[in-house]
């Protein structure tokens, strides 16, 4: 259903990488990128619903050099689920670089906040000091009226389960 939500967009190609159990170990341990990752099933139409929004993020840091945006089924990775999808499907978490200068290690963040793909990006805007302007892709989730207002003011970020 997941690939479905993006068909009707002639031509459309998806920029977020799918991630498997083996590359989302790698690339959550790369110091070097920030990674926002949506965890999501298939069968969820909350995760449906949210495909080309999260395809909007996608394009919007295409070719942001340490930004990357990718997905994980957690139907073919489970473990994940379990440790990151605890609140439910869709669940997003954006995997900070490490800092080398001072050696910390890299710090995972749940985002906790609208489900639309304008507040996702000044979300990443702020964590990985970006300034991207979103890409809109047909038929994302328009924001309704106020809610610009409601993003910037109720940013929050939770601190992913250990």
């Amino acid at each position: 259903k997941v690939d479905e939500a993006l068909g009707s967009d002639k031509g459309a190609r998806e920029v977020a990488v799918e991630l498997n159990a083996e590359t989302f170990h790698t690339s959550t341990h790369n110091t070097s990128l920030s990674l926002f990752v949506m965890f999501y099933s298939p069968s969820c139409s909350a995760s449906v619903r949210l495909v080309r929004d999260f395809e909007a993020v996608a394009r919007t840091f295409e070719g942001v050099g340490d930004v990357g945006v990718a997905k994980l089924n957690v139907d073919t990775f489970p473990d994940a689920f379990g440790k990151y999808a605890k609140y439910g499907l869709p669940s997003f978490v954006l995997f900070g670089k490490a800092d080398r200068f001072f050696g910390f290690k890299p710090k995972e963040v749940v985002y906790a906040d609208f489900r639309v793909a304008a507040a996702m990006v000044k979300f990443l805007n702020r964590k990985c000091a970006a300034k991207q302007g979103l890409v809109k892709v047909p038929g994302m989730v328009e924001m309704a009226e106020g809610m610009e207002e409601q993003i910037e003011s109720s940013q929050h970020d939770v601190d992913a389960p250990e």
